[in-house]
């Protein structure tokens, strides 16, 4: 009888155990102007949700990303990948780093990049516990706009972004933004 008892309880405990299913995903909703914005491309809100908790919405800023591809990362933490654009051939890269505290979707980190159209990109490589993010290099013989370009690593907790290595190694367009950078405890070689 008490063999019986356990293996029921085991059969209770398994069934309880696939009924989890797997970790809430992000999801992600946009509102888009009404209007034509000509070369300019944005949204003008942004909904981030995860599972049960209280969804962060991101409005009122200028320029937030349209949404792109996102990530899972450990930690039920999400790499939320976007872009915009103000106009005249320049390129904003988003990457927003997205989790939940104290039962609400917050925004960890945003990293922003602007560059020109056709220099426009970022390399994700995702490790078990970490990812990593990269740039193309620019061009050496031409660069549109090259005092528009900048790299903002933006606000929030200064050790989820502990390191940018090469930034500065050579005569670099993104010397002056990471350089100078204040508020945030990166190493780099300068």
């Amino acid at each position: 009888m008490a063999r019986q008892f356990q293996v029921i309880a085991f059969l209770a405990l398994f069934v309880v155990g696939l009924g989890h299913g797997a970790p809430a995903d992000l999801e992600v909703r946009a509102k888009f102007p009404d209007e034509p914005t000509g070369t300019m491309h944005y949204a003008e809100a942004i909904t981030l949700a995860i599972g049960n908790a209280t969804p962060l919405v991101l409005e009122g800023r200028p320029m937030l990303p349209i949404p792109g591809p996102h990530f899972r990362l450990a930690n039920s933490r999400f790499l939320l990948l976007g872009w915009s654009s103000i106009g005249s051939g320049m390129q904003t890269m988003h990457v927003l780093l997205i989790s939940v505290r104290h039962s609400d979707v917050v925004l960890d980190r945003e990293l922003t990049v602007m560059t020109d159209r056709g220099s426009a990109g970022l390399l994700i490589r995702l490790g078990k516990h970490s990812a990593r993010i990269g740039f193309p290099q620019p061009p050496s013989d031409f660069v549109h706009d090259e005092d528009e370009w900048f790299l903002n690593l933006g606000t929030g907790n200064p050790s989820i972004c502990s390191t940018c290595e090469g930034c500065c190694s050579r005569e670099s367009i993104f010397r002056k933004a990471i350089c100078s950078t204040t508020g945030v405890q990166a190493r780099h070689r300068c």
